[in-house]
């Protein structure tokens, strides 16, 4: 992540980067359809889609 924030820095808003590192996801307006995707990443970096 620090190599991602070294290149966007200049561009990125402070307050948009410690919204990444939450534990608790954003709020948002269900889509039409009903369905959404999600994807958790554990502790080692692996994600898993659901």
């Amino acid at each position: 992540m620090k190599k991602l924030e070294r290149a966007f820095e200049p561009g990125i808003d402070p307050d948009a980067w410690a919204a990444l590192y939450r534990t608790v996801s954003l709020s948002f307006e269900p889509p039409s359809t009903g369905r959404i995707a999600g994807k958790v990443i554990d502790v080692d970096g692996a994600g898993t889609e659901g």
